[in-house]
């Protein structure tokens, strides 16, 4: 009995070895399992985008040289307009003090003008008969004249200040166009106060006119991209709102200082471009792209990125030839992010291990 009881244990001892060296020998045939590529053949670009905004080339703030009160507004937003045009009108709004200085000096001179005319009539018939010498009538000429000029002068302030213009002197409350151009912007509501420009203070905008033909594309860029860039380089503009079309535009300037935007020195760039029949709907302010190609290969070698190993300073990947797996050193180009160029190291035949 105890014979017969170890055969059967010796037996089922055996059955159990048999059966995990089965099962060991299927898990290492599905360990040995993977997931495999091969390179291939494609055209593959080097390049760098720049997030930014578009802006016309020029834009003019329209303001007052004189101050007061907004009375009316001869433009519209979206408007086009010539150098000249009326744009606004502005009030003025004198203090009463101002206004009888002004009346004060404009009878003053008045009666200095008319005192010096009735000097002047006497003088001038008393040359005409020869009776004085013609020094002693140029001096009253010139007193006569200097009263009349004085005079004018106190019209012209007192139309200015009561009535907002002088007819002798074209000085007019009436806002003109600097430029030709678009109406963009008009910050004002009539009835608001302007204050004048001068070299004291910038004075108020009344409006803001854009010529619409050139754009400028600003946008900023990182320190690291920043060296591969400099004036006169092209660059492929595209709109969010227009993403099926793309303009040409050429960097015309590099800000030197920079801003750091979240741990990253970022410079701003300048890129000028014209609006072509196709892109007669940009608009002050659109989101734009630029994208500019730094380097490019075509029908060469590439694998997908996610397949490289670095160690140290190499680059490998995992060869698969049937069951055996086989690290193997390669040469890489110009890279766009997903796919890179791949110079020595590997055939178009070989089977790469895929990452998972």
């Amino acid at each position: 009995m105890n014979k017969k009881t170890n055969i059967i244990v010796v037996i089922i001892t055996v059955l159990i070895v048999v059966g995990l060296i089965i099962r060991m020998e299927k898990l290492s045939d599905r360990n040995q399992f993977f997931r495999t590529e091969s390179p291939y053949i494609s055209d593959i670009e080097n390049k760098i985008l720049i997030p930014g905004n578009v802006y016309p080339n020029i834009e003019v703030e329209v303001k007052s040289s004189i101050s007061g009160i907004l009375e009316e507004l001869y433009v519209e937003i979206g408007q086009e307009v010539n150098a000249g045009d009326d744009v606004a009108k502005v009030k003025l709004m004198p203090t009463p003090i101002q206004v009888e200085s002004a009346r004060n000096n404009l009878n003053v001179a008045l009666v200095e003008f008319r005192n010096a005319e009735i000097e002047y009539n006497r003088t001038l018939q008393l040359y005409t008969n020869k009776v004085i010498a013609r020094a002693d009538f140029e001096k009253v000429q010139r007193q006569f004249d200097l009263a009349r000029q004085q005079y004018q002068t106190a019209q012209n302030q007192m139309n200015i200040l009561v009535g907002g213009n002088s007819n002798t002197t074209g000085i007019s409350n009436v806002i003109k166009a600097p430029i030709s151009g678009t109406v963009i912007e008009l910050p004002l509501e009539e009835g608001a106060s302007v204050i004048e420009r001068n070299n004291f203070n910038v004075g108020t905008s009344l409006a803001v006119i854009a010529q619409m033909d050139y754009f400028l594309f600003r946008g900023r860029v990182n320190e690291m991209d920043l060296v591969k860039l400099h004036n006169g380089m092209s660059l492929a503009i595209s709109l969010n709102v227009l993403t099926d079309k793309k303009t040409e535009a050429t960097i015309e300037k590099i800000y030197p200082r920079g801003v750091m935007e979240q741990g990253v020195m970022k410079y701003m760039i300048e890129a000028k471009f014209e609006v072509q029949n196709d892109l007669i709907n940009v608009r002050s302010g659109y989101t734009a792209t630029a994208e500019l190609i730094l380097e490019s290969r075509n029908n060469v070698l590439c694998i997908n990125e996610k397949n490289l190993i670095f160690q140290n300073d190499s680059v490998f990947v995992d060869l698969v030839e049937g069951k055996t797996v086989t690290r193997k050193h390669i040469v890489t180009g110009i890279s766009d992010g997903l796919k890179i160029e791949i110079l020595d190291g590997l055939l178009i035949s070989d089977k790469i291990k895929e990452a998972p």
